[in-house]
Order: structure tokens, then sequence, then C-alpha cells
């Protein structure tokens, strides 16, 4: 049986490389997601994409996550416009409570 555990208090941050996969197109700053495992499913905010790095930076200190979740998929919606999604290979994501 999985418990939940809810992060709070420092901030926690995931950041995603999307220059090899979108180049230089990427020019979105805000967006939101959603990250599932077989059974249950995480919508997440994130915050800016820099436009600098081209990397996204989610925040995940308000996440309620399950120990030992298996990442499938992430799909991003870019400005409410359309659902790219984006595996974990694709992207090299790698979450703080994953094995």
């Amino acid at each position: 049986m999985y418990v939940n555990e809810q992060r709070q208090g420092s901030k926690e941050v995931i950041q995603i490389p999307l220059m090899e996969r979108f180049g230089t197109e990427v020019n979105r700053r805000y967006c939101h997601g959603l990250l599932k495992n077989e059974t249950e499913r995480f919508h997440y905010s994130c915050g800016m994409l820099s436009q600098n790095t081209q990397k996204l930076t989610i925040d995940i200190s308000r996440l309620v996550i399950l120990p030992n979740i298996k990442l499938l998929e992430t799909k991003f919606c870019w400005d409410g416009v359309s659902d790219v999604p984006v595996t974990t290979s694709q992207t090299g994501l790698k979450l703080p409570w994953t094995t």
C-alpha cells in the first residue's frame, strides 16, 4: 500500500532540457502538465521556461507524491493550446522520488 507524502518548505524543482527535442522554437514561458503511473495521476503547474538555457523548470514542492512511483509519461500543455507528449527517455527527466 502506498502512503501519500507531501513535500513542503524547501523548494524543489525539476529542470528538463527541451532544446534537443523542440529546438529553438520553444519560446512559451508557462505550461502545465500531467505526471502519471499505472494507477495515479499527478497534475502540476510550473513556472518559467528559461529563454537562455531552454530548460523548463517545474516546481514540485506542492505535489502530493507517492514513494516508489514509476513515471510513464509527462505531457506538457503549452499555453493551453495542445498536449505534447514527452517521455522520460526523450528528456532525461529524473525525479527525486523515482528509483
